[in-house]
């Protein structure tokens, strides 16, 4: 049996990485940053291939794991792995005994799916999913250096901020300083930022997909599809239309209100009750 485990953005960086790591620890970790960050490809922006921004790259390796666990001692370090940092792999070349490595699902959901209906069924989050935390974490690097390269083209580089990860205090200053939110994503299974957005009465623009249009329930402005023009006059509409912002603004804080704690324990309550008596 062989459990392998990474650090997926190092691995993000360093590209093709794919010999098998055992058991890697902390100093484990910083082996792969150091790997990743002597091989950044030279298309990278130039911040990100500083002195600095590498020596960042490497400690942050650990960094999220030990603030985790509180401590640097390896044992408890390990006990405290989650399931996107490692994958078990029998001795011939299986996951769970169903799922072939050269030969793995293409989504998370289908992943689980044939471990859990497969001939022995197993829970995955017993196995691990680092193959998919790695692809994930590939395609939201992929993303957003598309995203900074499309706004350099443009010209708009200084005209955006592409924040990444704020604290809390930031985030409620970025609520308070913005005129719309824009939700374009393509999977969302609730979208709290959506909620966020209407607590702070921020007028809305987004795609209907997946669970967002029942999340917004008429507290903004619903898309069909993700048209530049569409979305470019939507934005315009609730930017310069006053009444129609006061009217999502009112929708907001109706749609928000129920769900607050009391009325969704209420309704859960109520599910459990139904479900008992069917």
């Amino acid at each position: 049996m062989r459990i392998i485990r990474c650090a997926a953005f190092a691995f993000v960086l360093a590209g093709a990485m794919a010999q098998p790591s055992f058991a890697w620890g902390l100093r484990g970790h910083e082996i792969i940053g150091d790997a990743a960050v002597a091989h950044l490809p030279a298309t990278l922006p130039q911040w990100l291939r500083s002195d600095d921004a590498k020596a960042e790259i490497v400690y942050l390796q650990t960094e999220e794991d030990r603030l985790k666990v509180g401590q640097s001692d390896e044992r408890a370090w390990f006990r405290e792995w989650s399931t996107d940092h490692y994958v078990d792999v029998d001795d011939n070349g299986r996951i769970g005994g169903s799922v072939a490595l050269n030969a793995l699902p293409e989504t998370r959901d289908d992943y689980s799916k044939a471990l859990y209906y497969g001939t022995s069924p197993i829970d995955p989050y017993s196995v691990g999913f680092l193959p998919y935390a790695i692809l994930e974490g590939y395609e939201q690097v992929r993303t957003d250096f598309a995203l900074e390269r499309f706004a350099e083209e443009l010209g708009l580089l200084d005209a955006i901020d592409i924040a990444g990860s704020v604290t809390h205090e930031e985030l409620i200053a970025y609520y308070a300083a913005s005129d719309v939110f824009v939700c374009l994503s393509n999977h969302e299974g609730f979208c709290v930022p959506l909620l966020e957005a209407m607590y702070h009465q921020l007028p809305i623009v987004a795609h209907t997909n997946t669970a967002v249009p029942e999340t917004i329930e008429g507290a903004g402005l619903v898309l069909p599809d993700k048209d530049p023009a569409r979305v470019a006059a939507a934005i315009h509409r609730v930017v310069e239309d006053a009444r129609l912002r006061a009217a999502l603004a009112q929708a907001a804080s109706e749609r928000v209100s129920s769900f607050a704690l009391p009325r969704v324990q209420e309704g859960f309550a109520t599910a459990l009750e139904g479900a008992f008596a069917a």
